[in-house]
């Protein structure tokens, strides 16, 4: 079957998938992710972040700004802001929140400190709201210069923002289950993962153990596919997993950015490369409760990567008889 994306409106992907699709649990899938999905917006005014090392917040010091300048260049994984990585078809979210110390707010962080993470729940709400049947993952898992009361006041303030009767509530008896179609019977459209104990005394957020989401950890295209290549052909997610992230991401090293020292960042001396050979791979998979589920990648906009990972529910849940 030919790629269908040129006729795809990213926009609505969801809505406008053929109707036995939107009978498929969510969990089985393919579906679009960006990693550090915040990152298009970092700040090199308030310097090195409390997410970073002390030998990385030396270099931020360095040079009268300039060390801050090359922390951003290896820093930003995006270009898209969160309204546009929607418009584009994302439809989950890699977020790390710091509350900035001398301050009671939350930031998105990621070596630098980013857009407020208030200002960016608040982009997602209202474009939940202006397309009824998109279905959001927003997933919480690394937190800074937080204590318990942090948690707490971050938990009450996703509540607020997105009210009880948006969020998808985590039930373990149901959790593999939900389709679109049984969710566009609801008002339930976005579900919140969160990395922390704080959740058991509240409702409704998802416990990190539901979502697997192994790292790589590799700057080495051919290992990045290797490790990927044995996850999908062993089937494995684990017994409690419901849905599951594939990192499509290579984790530049030290010797990666003094190579590229003058002029480089992980977009232009990596990224072109990596997102070119895992298309490559993607394309031929299948989506399903073994198989591929949430693709997590980088500069989600280039080189069709999401639209690729579209194509393969077509690809897979393809009607009998076609």
């Amino acid at each position: 079957m030919a790629s269908v994306h040129e006729k795809i409106r990213f926009s609505t992907w969801m809505a406008d998938l053929p109707p036995h699709i939107t009978n498929v649990p969510l969990n089985s899938l393919a579906i679009p992710g960006s990693h550090d999905s915040f990152s298009f917006d970092l700040d090199i005014r308030e310097g090195v972040a409390c997410d970073e090392s002390g030998a990385v917040k030396m270099v931020g010091e360095c040079c009268c700004g300039a060390g801050s300048k090359l922390v951003k260049r290896w820093a930003v994984t995006q270009r898209l802001n969160f309204a546009q990585q929607l418009e584009s078809g994302v439809r989950y979210f890699d977020l790390r929140v710091a509350m900035k110390p001398g301050t009671i707010d939350f930031y998105f962080v990621h070596g630098l400190y980013g857009p407020k993470v208030i200002d960016g729940m608040k982009d997602i709400r209202k474009y939940l709201i202006n397309h009824s049947k998109e279905v959001i993952i927003l997933d919480f898992n690394h937190f800074y210069n937080m204590n318990e009361v942090a948690h707490l006041q971050l938990l009450h303030m996703l509540k607020d923002i997105f009210q009880e009767t948006m969020i998808v509530p985590y039930d373990e008896f149901e959790a593999g289950r939900a389709t679109l179609q049984s969710l566009w019977q609801t008002s339930r459209r976005v579900y919140i993962f969160y990395h922390n104990d704080a959740i058991k005394g509240i409702g409704g957020f998802w416990p990190a153990f539901k979502m697997p989401s192994p790292w790589p950890n590799t700057n080495k295209i051919h290992e990045l596919i290797q490790f990927h290549d044995t996850i999908y052909h062993n089937a494995r997610r684990g017994p409690d997993a419901c849905f599951y992230v594939w990192q499509c991401v290579v984790t530049p090293r030290i010797g990666d950015i003094v190579r590229h020292l003058c002029g480089g960042s992980l977009e232009k001396s990596m990224h072109a490369d990596v997102c070119r050979q895992i298309i490559g791979w993607l394309k031929g998979k299948v989506a399903g409760p073994t198989a591929l589920n949430i693709c997590l990648g980088n500069f989600v906009e280039t080189n069709d990567f999401i639209a690729t990972v579209v194509d393969i529910n077509y690809e897979t849940f393809r009607p009998l008889g076609n």
